[in-house]
């Protein structure tokens, strides 16, 4: 049975790998020399990644997270310290270990609240930045293909026919201009 299973599982892995192998097949165009301005596709690529990045919302979630877990660790120190005197048989001593289990419950629960703000919310800065470095790749992407389309625009081989006007010998025709 446990065989079975495992070989299963193993086939269904490698039918997964090779799917995923048949989407990222190319497929070349047919047509020669087609030409593809790709300028629109990395301006579509940097918009999508333009609105993933917004920095505001987690900002402001790390700081209510380090703020209640700093408050919940100021709560959890105070709440040691007021366990830890020295004791004496007194009203006063029973109300300062009452006081210091308080704080230590107390810190506890904030800590339940605002770790988990403080994580998350630093999770997702983190995607943001993500987004921000791929949207500046794409950026760096776009300007260097427009720096390769101006230099094969400069070695590609053109042809100028010009009309030219002879008043010396009264003529005139087309002179031809090529330039590599």
């Amino acid at each position: 049975m446990f065989v079975l299973l495992c070989g299963n599982s193993l086939v269904f892995a490698q039918d997964k790998v090779f799917a995923n192998e048949r989407e990222n097949v190319v497929v070349e165009d047919s047509r020669e020399n087609a030409i593809v301005d790709s300028v629109p596709i990395y301006r579509k690529l940097m918009e999508s990644e333009s609105e993933e990045e917004s920095y505001t919302a987690n900002v402001v979630g790390i700081v209510v997270g380090g703020g209640v877990s700093a408050v919940a660790t100021y709560f959890l120190i105070g709440g040691i310290s007021a366990l830890n005197e020295p004791e004496d048989e007194s009203f006063g001593d029973a109300m300062n270990r009452l006081g210091g289990g308080l704080l230590i419950t107390a810190s506890a629960g904030l800590y339940c609240v605002g770790l988990p703000i403080l994580i998350y919310n630093i999770y997702q800065y983190n995607v943001q930045k993500k987004h921000s470095r791929k949207w500046h790749e794409y950026y760096d992407a776009l300007k260097r293909y427009k720096e390769n389309q101006i230099i094969q625009e400069s070695f590609s081989p053109k042809i100028q026919i010009l009309p030219f006007l002879d008043f010396d010998k009264m003529g005139g025709g087309l002179s031809t201009i090529i330039s590599f």
